[in-house]
Order: structure tokens, then C-alpha cells, then sequence
């Protein structure tokens, strides 16, 4: 699974959703079994989402 986006929401759908998104991880982190424990998969997870800053021209300069 995979997911890009670049969006314009409302600041309480986002932090709502930062909130589900923590909450997934650590459900995993908490879930998470010792290496080759019988009737586990190995996954792996990698997550970023961040708010980002519009470029007006005079920053970075």
C-alpha cells in the first residue's frame, strides 16, 4: 500500500487524521512480536505527513 498526496484541508480533518495515524502506529508498535514468531508476517511501515509552507518569492533568498 502506498499513498502521495499534496491536499488542502481543514485544520480539524487534519488533525484528526494525525491522530489516526499515530494511533495505527502504535497499535503496530504494540502488536509487534518477536522476529520469526510463528503466525506473523513481517511488514514494514514508513510514514510522513507534514503541513507544508507556500513558496511567496522572498524565502530561501
Amino acid at each position: 500500500m502506498t499513498a502521495d498526496a499534496e491536499l488542502w484541508v481543514e485544520p480539524e480533518l487534519w488533525h484528526d487524521v494525525r491522530r489516526r495515524i499515530l494511533a495505527a502506529i502504535v497499535d503496530l508498535h504494540e502488536g509487534a512480536a518477536a522476529p520469526h514468531t510463528p503466525g506473523t508476517i513481517r511488514i514494514g511501515a514508513t510514514v510522513a505527513a507534514f503541513p507544508t509552507a507556500e513558496f511567496t518569492g522572498s524565502e530561501g533568498r
